[in-house]
C-alpha cells in the first residue's frame, strides 16, 4: 500500500512538504529523491491553477527553493545525526547496513511520529495505526532520556510511568534522592495537598549534571515527554516545582537550581509570518517557559551520547541507553512496510 500522498500542494506547512520528500526517499525503492521531480509537481499544480505561466514559473522556482533550504538547514543543524544525504540533485538515505548510526535512528523515529495521523504528506493513521499506549510512544521517551542525557552532558533517568521496575511514585522519588546524591529527602509527612494515587505528577525525565565531588548543589532538568499534537498547552516549570515540594523536604538545596523541558518529535512551525527563532521565543518564553527539544535537536543529542560513550562514564547514570535495540527494530520494520 502506498501510505506516501502521492504529491504534494504548494500551500502545504514547509514542514509537511519537506517531510513528505523525506518520506518519498523512504518509499522509493533506490532510497533516493531528485529534485527534478519537484519542478514537474509544480508544473502540474500551476497548470491547473492559471495562464500567466511567467508568474507560475517565478512562484514556483521560489517554492523548490525554499523546500530544500528547509531540508539543508535540517542537514546543517543536525550534521552526522541527519539519516539523509543531500547533494545538488537530489536527497538520498545513507546506507542501512553501513552508515546510520542511533542520532539516525532518533531522527526517523521523529519524522513517523510527527504523522501518526493523516497529514499531507502521508496516510499516517493507516500507516502507524498507533493507540495510546502504543510502544512507539515509550520508544519517543527512550530516545528523549537519552537525548536529555547529552543535552545536559550528565545523567537522565526515566521517571515516566510505567517505570520499567514498576515502582510506585513515592519509591521513584525516594530512588532519584538517592541516586542524584543531591541532600533531596522524600518528605516524613508529604503535604496536604499531594494526592493519595499518583503515577509520575507529569515528570517523565530527571536529568542532572553530576559534579567532581558528587556532594550536593547540581544542575537538574525535569521534563515531560509530549508525543500528541496538544504539546503546545502543556507548560511545565510552575506546576513540576510546585509539585516537587508537596513531596520533598523544604530545604532541597538545588531547588532553585531546576530547569524544565519538552521533548517533542515534531519540528518546530512558524506561524504567521513569523521565523522559527521567534516562534521559538514565544513557546519558550511566553506560552510554555521550558526548554523545547524538537525533531531538529533530539537526534543530535541521542548521537552525542553514543559518540562520546558517554554511557561507560562511571560517574553518569543513563537509564534506557541499552534498549537502543528496540528503537532500531520498530524503525527497520516501519521502512520495511513504507516500502512495500
Amino acid at each position: 500500500m502506498a501510505f506516501v500522498k502521492p504529491s504534494i500542494s504548494s500551500k502545504s506547512s514547509i514542514n509537511d512538504i519537506a517531510d513528505w520528500i523525506e518520506l518519498k526517499v523512504l518509499q522509493s525503492e533506490f532510497k533516493r529523491f531528485r529534485f527534478s521531480q519537484l519542478h514537474r509537481m509544480q508544473d502540474d499544480e500551476g497548470d491547473a491553477a492559471s495562464s500567466n505561466y511567467e508568474k507560475i514559473d517565478t512562484e514556483q522556482e521560489e517554492n523548490i527553493l525554499d523546500w530544500i533550504e528547509e531540508i539543508t538547514k535540517r542537514s546543517n543543524s543536525l550534521g552526522n545525526s541527519y539519516p539523509f544525504i543531500l547533494s545538488r540533485k537530489e536527497i538520498r538515505l545513507k546506507d542501512l547496513t553501513a552508515e546510520l548510526n542511533q542520532g539516525n535512528y532518533a531522527y526517523l523515529l521523529c519524522l513517523f511520529l510527527s504523522h501518526a495521523k493523516d497529514t499531507d504528506a502521508i496516510e499516517g493513521t493507516q500507516f502507524l495505526k498507533l493507540k495510546n499506549n502504543d510502544p512507539a510512544r515509550e520508544l519517543f521517551q527512550v530516545i528523549s532520556t537519552i537525548a536529555a542525557s547529552g543535552y545536559i552532558n550528565g545523567s537522565s533517568i526515566s521517571f515516566g510511568w510505567p517505570r520499567q521496575d514498576q515502582s510506585n511514585f513515592p519509591d521513584a522519588l525516594k530512588r532519584l534522592c538517592l541516586y542524584t546524591a543531591d541532600g533531596a529527602k522524600f518528605a516524613k509527612n508529604p503535604h496536604a495537598a499531594a494526592p493519595k494515587r499518583v503515577k509520575d505528577f507529569e515528570i517523565d525525565i530527571v536529568s542532572w549534571i553530576p559534579t567532581n565531588d558528587n556532594l550536593p548543589n547540581k544542575m537538574f532538568l525535569v521534563s515531560q515527554v509530549a508525543s500528541g499534537e496538544n504539546w503546545t498547552s502543556k507548560p511545565l516549570r510552575n506546576s513540576i516545582l510546585a509539585k516537587l515540594t508537596y513531596w520533598l523536604e523544604s530545604d532541597f538545596s538545588s531547588r532553585e537550581n531546576i530547569a524544565t523541558g519538552l521533548f517533542i518529535p515534531f519540528c518546530i512551525e512558524p506561524q504567521n509570518g513569523e521565523t522559527r527563532a521567534e516562534r521559538l521565543e514565544y513557546l519558550c518564553g511566553g506560552s510554555l517557559g521550558n526548554l523545547i527539544f524538537y525533531r531538529d535537536r533530539i537526534p543530535f543529542y541521542v548521537d552525542q551520547v553514543y559518540r562520546s560513550n558517554m554511557n561507560s562514564k562511571k560517574e553518569i547514570l543513563i537509564e534506557r541507553v541499552n534498549d537502543f535495540e528496540s528503537i532500531i527494530s520498530w524503525v527497520n520494520e516501519k521502512l520495511e512496510l513504507l516500502a512495500s
